[in-house]
């Protein structure tokens, strides 16, 4: 019975390492979803964005030239 001081540190040894993973995999989880949550709002906020706005002669389709409207003088 002398070395049940080694059974009670293997016991409090494996109680830690037990905590420690659970520990771990709770953080990886909550980064998960916030990751996740994150991507989510980005993909929300570019798909309700307004469009770019095209340099002025660039025809909004196609992207090729387009002559500027003729002015009329009055």
């Amino acid at each position: 019975m002398g070395l049940h001081w080694a059974w009670h540190a293997l016991a409090v040894a494996g109680a830690c390492r037990m905590t420690a993973v659970a520990f771990d995999a709770a953080v990886r989880r909550v980064v998960r979803i916030a990751s996740l949550a994150r991507d989510e709002h980005r993909s929300r906020v570019r798909a309700f964005a307004p469009p770019p706005a095209l340099p002025a002669g660039l025809h909004p389709h196609t992207g090729t030239a387009v002559p500027p409207p003729a002015v009329e003088e009055q």
